[in-house]
């Protein structure tokens, strides 16, 4: 619990530069400091559901990394401009992880609270989308 606090009083510290900068330097780009404070809380649950369970998630055989790439290629578009959205495949990596995780949930119990974390950092950035379906998923990696 330690490193998790260290974390997000690291990210904190992050979003504490960015602001200030907002109000000497107005760029129509930094027109959103509300999604500084999502973007913490993305990265909490990012740790929360990477770090903290990692081991549970190995021995499970869930892999992430697709996921952790396309949540970085968001990420280093969303420093060039906050108005960027996220990405479909981005969407279609944590829909996946998602399924996947509900059906192992119900062989291991344990693995509900990574799939609780999973949600909540889908949930932050695709607000609108729906629980995923079993269908296969469009994917535009533009």
């Amino acid at each position: 619990m330690t490193a998790r606090q260290q974390f997000v009083a690291r990210t904190l510290d992050k979003v504490n530069i960015i602001l200030p900068r907002k109000r000497v330097d107005p760029s129509p780009d930094l027109v959103s400091g509300g999604n500084l404070i999502a973007e913490a809380w993305l990265g909490a649950n990012c740790y929360d559901y990477y770090t903290r369970h990692k081991a549970l998630l190995t021995e499970n055989g869930i892999e992430s990394a697709a996921m952790f790439h396309e949540l970085s290629v968001f990420l280093k578009r969303r420093l060039k401009s906050l108005q960027t959205q996220p990405h479909s495949a981005l969407l279609h990596e944590l829909n996946r992880l998602l399924l996947g995780l509900e059906a192992r949930t119900l062989q291991e119990q344990a693995l509900f609270t990574p799939m609780f974390h999973l949600f909540n950092i889908r949930l932050s950035l695709f607000p609108s989308a729906r629980w995923p379906e079993n269908a296969p998923l469009e994917v535009d990696r533009a």
